[in-house]
């Protein structure tokens, strides 16, 4: 993703109303967050499709100004970043306000998730803060667990694992529950099964977050999982491959 494009999408059936206020506040989010000295030299952008079936928007600078662009992008990953750790929001009044609208939008019917990618970082928005643990009534919970390889690990406020999800390829949130005894770490790399309570969208199933992680599996040698899939007999160098046991096995060589 470029640095100076921004996407703003919600995940899930959203209705024209609210996709309507989400277009506003981010057409004010992005005036008011503009170097520009006067409204008319603000950047003008060029919308395109969020992606990935989302509705949203996605805005690109039709001007050369590439850098001032660039700031505005990263300004917004900064309020959304602020939103998911509910933390103070640094912007002018007009663009708090615009934050906060699109921030309370996955709490109305239909909507799982907002997702915020921006200056080279990427936001999904469920809910006002985590103190309030607020879940959106569109999204169900399950204990259960989500694999995939992971693509981050975040330190700062409540640590956070994110995992790609090796089903529906998307970025998957994982807060560890600070209560509990510390899973097992892993590596941006790794293979991991994330046990928890996951949050899914209810029209397609996709995980949206998994939180209280009380257990991280690691796969050790994923390179070489599908092999275990012969049966008991490990699989050492120099073996047969799969598919000529299995030929064999049917008569066929």
């Amino acid at each position: 993703m470029r640095n100076d494009t921004i996407t703003f999408a919600l995940d899930g059936a959203a209705d024209l109303a609210a996709f309507e206020d989400a277009v506003s506040a981010v057409r004010t989010l992005v005036g008011e967050l503009d170097d520009a000295r006067h409204p008319d030299d603000r950047i003008a952008w060029a919308v395109g499709p969020a992606g990935d079936g989302l509705a949203g928007v996605q805005l690109r600078p039709c001007s050369e100004d590439r850098d001032r662009a660039c700031r505005v992008a990263s300004r917004v990953g900064k309020i959304a970043a602020a939103i998911v750790a509910d933390a103070p929001i640094d912007a002018p009044a007009n663009a708090r306000k615009a934050a906060w609208t699109l921030a309370r939008l996955p709490a109305r019917n239909g909507i799982g998730a907002l997702i915020i990618a921006a200056g080279g970082t990427t936001h999904r928005i469920l809910r006002l803060g985590r103190g309030s643990a607020m879940v959106p009534d569109a999204v169900k919970t399950e204990d259960w667990y989500v694999s995939g390889k992971v693509a981050e690990l975040r330190a700062d406020g409540e640590p956070c694992m994110i995992v790609i999800d090796c089903d529906y390829d998307h970025p998957v949130c994982c807060y560890v529950d600070p209560e509990a005894a510390a899973p097992r770490p892993a590596r941006v790399g790794d293979e991991v099964s994330v046990f928890g309570t996951v949050l899914r969208a209810p029209w397609f199933e996709r995980p949206l977050e998994v939180r209280n992680v009380t257990k991280v599996e690691v796969e050790l040698d994923p390179e070489n999982a599908w092999k275990r899939a012969r049966g008991a007999i490990k699989w050492r160098p120099g073996d047969e491959p799969a598919e000529v046991t299995i030929r064999r096995l049917r008569g066929g060589g």
